[in-house]
């Protein structure tokens, strides 16, 4: 995995940030503190049970106080994956690409996200 974060990735985050309706308020400069745990849950979750579970997770869209599904269409997005659910799940299970390739780029896409985050005043 890379250890540097290009300032055209960390743009293409905020962006997608954005895009996905993960930002809120008229200027979309402010983003619910939830996605700031749920960021950091993420890599958790990739560890303790794998990519594909953790994906599962959280794309699932009940229980959450916030949608924390849109953090994995900001992963799309950034990438510029298509999927005709606008799913990551979807996405890695049909994609042909070698998995570890795209495992890599979905971390490293999700490292970018937190870092992103950053830049937005927490709600």
């Amino acid at each position: 995995m890379r250890k540097q974060i290009s300032e055209n990735e960390i743009e293409k985050a905020i962006k997608a940030i954005k895009d996905c309706g993960i930002a809120k308020g008229a200027d979309k400069l402010e983003v619910p503190s939830e996605f700031k745990g749920y960021i950091s849950s993420f890599g958790a979750s990739v560890i303790q049970s794998g990519i594909l579970s953790a994906l599962l997770f959280f794309e699932d869209k009940g229980g959450a106080s916030e949608d924390r599904h849109k953090l994995m269409e900001a992963i799309l997005k950034m990438n510029d994956w298509e999927s005709s659910t606008n799913s990551l799940v979807a996405f890695y299970k049909d994609t042909t690409v070698n998995k570890s390739e795209i495992e890599s780029k979905i971390l490293q896409s999700a490292i970018t996200i937190k870092l992103a985050l950053r830049t937005f005043k927490y709600i």
